[in-house]
């Protein structure tokens, strides 16, 4: 058996989970929704970062949402259970990704699935600007949220700033 550590003031809540929300030991599912440590409401495929507290996580993707807490996937480590303390205390921060869960920057060469590439002007929590050369991958050059940018399967390919490819 392992030790159980004495409670602190700001001591993370971080649960393993391999069962799906829902369970006796989530609630009864209430309500559906998250926020970010910004406020930003997390929504399943979304991507979140830590800002603080963490060791070396890259990006995590948003598996389920239930009241208050989220599950996140993180590449090598799996799905955990988080908290609104956790999420607070890690300070987690929505944000933008390629379909490999690359971060977006302005300045980024994109292609989608399709072959098309763009440059990404503008990114914010929600939004990516990116302009393609003939109208877009669904007909308009501008704001896509993560679904599109996942629909679109958009890929960075390279980065005008520092000129190389990935």
């Amino acid at each position: 058996r392992q030790a159980i550590p004495a409670p602190r003031a700001v001591q993370p809540e971080r649960r393993h989970s391999r069962t799906p929300l829902g369970s006796p030991n989530m609630g009864n599912g209430a309500y559906n929704t998250a926020r970010d440590a910004y406020g930003m409401w997390l929504e399943e495929e979304c991507w979140v970062e830590c800002t603080a507290n963490a060791l070396n996580f890259s990006l995590g993707k948003v598996k389920a949402v239930e009241e208050g807490n989220a599950v996140l996937n993180w590449p090598g480590v799996g799905d955990v259970v988080y908290g609104v303390n956790d999420i607070l205390y890690y300070s987690m921060r929505r944000t933008l990704a390629d379909v490999r869960g690359w971060k977006l920057h302005p300045g980024q060469l994109v292609m989608t699935k399709d072959g098309q590439q763009g440059l990404v002007r503008d990114v914010s929590d929600m939004y990516a600007t990116i302009v393609f050369g003939r109208g877009g991958w669904d007909g308009a050059d501008g704001s896509y949220m993560q679904k599109d940018i996942n629909n679109a399967g958009l890929q960075i390919v390279g980065n005008l700033r520092h000129r190389s490819c990935m």
